[in-house]
């Protein structure tokens, strides 16, 4: 799934510019999109382990493209969806093979 990062970056870039009813055209979120719903369907997941993801990747874009505006801090969590998205697609697969596995993320509080 490698240029995963690089392309949220770009997507987030675009959505600065080309305007909240565009968002939807970025070629990159199309791109990851397609990418990630392959991988599940070539893994035989159920592909609504990361369609809530997906959706709120298109919704964070749409929220950089009413801004107009990519901190930092929406840069860190825009790169965030393709590690979050391609390790629920490996723990459900793990599951489905018999391996007991669950996706463990930093916004998980394991203290």
């Amino acid at each position: 799934m490698g240029k995963t990062t690089n392309k949220l970056l770009l997507a987030g870039e675009k959505a600065v510019s080309c305007g909240v009813t565009n968002v939807d055209s970025i070629e990159e979120l199309s791109f990851i999109k397609e990418l990630h719903l392959r991988t599940a369907k070539e893994l035989e997941v159920d592909e609504s382990v990361i369609a809530k993801h997906l959706d709120e990747l298109e919704q964070l874009l749409n929220g950089i493209a009413m801004m107009k505006e990519l901190t930092p801090r929406t840069k860190d969590y825009l790169v965030s969806f393709g590690e979050c998205m391609s390790t629920r697609i490996f723990a459900a697969y793990m599951n489905k093979i018999g391996a007991k596995a669950r996706q463990m993320t930093s916004r998980m509080q394991t203290f």
